[in-house]
Parts: structure tokens; C-alpha cells; sequence
């Protein structure tokens, strides 16, 4: 009794891995629908940094991560119908957190700087990290999806 009990088992588990293996999913990267929208995942590289990135109706929607060459992280984090959200990591090519990004708001902004008027798209929470770990600063930060600087507000900024 024992020895066709194994070869159920065994039955069991070996048409169940046949049947998984001959499932037909299109898992296929960097994917252009017949519209020619980026689907699914994909995977690339510019300027020095490769992506990890997934794509609904070619806008970012799901996980994405980017890392150096020396395949040291980057950064990570999710998005949603192409807005960050959630908490971003990013990270120094050493693999130190250097940096993280929260509670992301897309309202416009306008703030006064150098006696004129900014806009900025979003704001988010900012810490920022040494290289042992410890957070030194933190606070709102508002920004534009094509710029790279932050601007501080010190009302609502904190060092440590």
C-alpha cells in the first residue's frame, strides 16, 4: 500500500509540473502592443544607470528599480498610473541609503523663490542619510519631474 501511495504522489507532482510548464504566458520583455505602447516589463539602460521597470498602456505602473553598472541598487520604489508612490530608496554606488522619498502629493505648488514665482508638481517627505545610516536631514520637499533639485522649504525642515 505504502509503495502506490509514493507513486501517486509522484503522478501528482509530475503532471502538476507538466501541466505548469506547458502553461503559454507571454513573458516576453521590453514588449510593444500593436498600438506600440510599452506592456509588462522592461529592462534598459542610459546614461551609466540600467532600469527594471513595468509599463500599463506604455505609462509606469508597478516596480521599478534602477542600478549602476556595477549592479550595485540605485533606487527603488512603485508606481501607480505613473506617479511615485509609496517610499522611494535611492542609493550611493557603494549600496548606502543615502536617501528616501514619502508620502508623495501631485497637487502644483507655487512657491516664491529669488522674488519670483516656482511651480513644482510634487511634493513628498525627504530624509537624507550619511553613509553610516544616520538620517542628518528631513523635511517637505517640493519638486518638478524634470528637475533633479530639491527645494527645501525651512519652515518644515529639520537637520539632526
Amino acid at each position: 500500500m505504502k509503495s502506490n501511495k509514493y507513486k501517486l504522489y509522484l503522478f501528482l507532482i509530475l503532471n502538476y509540473s507538466q501541466n505548469c510548464l506547458s502553461i503559454n504566458i507571454n513573458l516576453e520583455d521590453n514588449y510593444l502592443d500593436s498600438n506600440g505602447k510599452k506592456q509588462g516589463f522592461w529592462n534598459y539602460c542610459n546614461s551609466g544607470l540600467c532600469f527594471d521597470a513595468y509599463y500599463l498602456n506604455d505609462t509606469l505602473d508597478g516596480v521599478f528599480k534602477s542600478y549602476y553598472q556595477n549592479l550595485k541598487i540605485s533606487s527603488f520604489g512603485e508606481y501607480h498610473k505613473g506617479n511615485m508612490i509609496g517610499t522611494w530608496y535611492y542609493f550611493d554606488e557603494l549600496g548606502h541609503l543615502y536617501m528616501e522619498l514619502s508620502n508623495f502629493e501631485y497637487k502644483g505648488y507655487r512657491l516664491r523663490k529669488d522674488d519670483k514665482d516656482v511651480e513644482y508638481k510634487i511634493k513628498s517627505y525627504l530624509k537624507i542619510y550619511d553613509p553610516k545610516g544616520n538620517c542628518i536631514e528631513e523635511g517637505f520637499a517640493f519638486y518638478d519631474d524634470a528637475e533633479v533639485e530639491f527645494e527645501k522649504i525651512q519652515a518644515s525642515w529639520h537637520y539632526n
